[in-house]
C-alpha cells in the first residue's frame, strides 16, 4: 500500500502545480514523523506523540472537508441536492474529529484514519459532480494513502 502511494505521489508530481504538490507533501511530515516516532521512541513518549498526531489530524480533516464547501460554492447551480451534499459533507470530517476527542488514543487514530479514507471517497464523488483540476484526485489519493497508513501504524503502538 505504501509503495503504491509513493508511486501515485510521484505521478501526481508530474502533473500537479508545484505549490500544491510541495505543500501537500510537506503536510505529510507530521503524519510520517509521528508514526516513525511512535515506533522509534520509548513508550514514555507515545502519549505525547499520539496527541500531536491527533491534533494535527483533526486540523487537516477540517481542512480537507472544507475543500468540498469551497468547490460547491464555485458552482452556479442553485441549492441542488449535489450542492447540499457537498456542503453538508464539508462539515462532517470536523465533527467526527471533534467526537474522536472522547476516544482512547489508538482508537481515535483509527477512526480518524477511516475518516480520511472516507473523505477521499467523497473527493471522488466531488470530482464526478463538480469541476476540480485534473490533478486533484491523483494528489489527494496519494496524500490520503500516506496519511491513513501513518495513522494506522501509529495506532498499533
Amino acid at each position: 500500500m505504501a509503495g503504491k502511494a509513493i508511486v501515485q505521489i510521484v505521478i501526481a508530481a508530474e502533473k500537479t502545480p508545484v505549490p500544491f504538490f510541495v505543500l501537500g507533501a510537506a503536510g505529510l511530515l507530521p503524519f510520517v514523523g509521528g508514526a516513525a516516532a511512535m515506533w522509534a521512541l520509548p513508550g514514555d513518549f507515545h502519549p505525547h506523540v499520539r496527541q500531536w498526531m491527533l491534533g494535527y489530524a483533526m486540523v487537516i480533516l477540517a481542512f480537507v472537508g472544507a475543500l468540498h464547501w469551497g468547490v460547491a460554492m464555485q458552482t452556479r447551480q442553485a441549492a441542488t441536492g449535489r450542492v447540499w451534499t457537498a456542503a453538508g459533507w464539508s462539515v462532517l470530517p470536523a465533527l467526527v474529529a471533534w467526537l474522536a476527542l472522547a476516544l482512547d488514543g489508538p482508537t481515535a487514530l483509527r477512526v480518524l484514519a477511516g475518516m480520511f479514507a472516507l473523505d477521499y471517497a467523497m473527493d471522488r464523488w466531488l470530482a464526478r459532480n463538480f469541476t476540480v483540476p485534473p490533478w486533484y484526485l491523483r494528489l489527494r489519493g496519494g496524500l490520503t494513502a500516506v496519511v491513513v497508513a501513518s495513522m494506522v501504524l501509529a495506532s498499533l503502538r
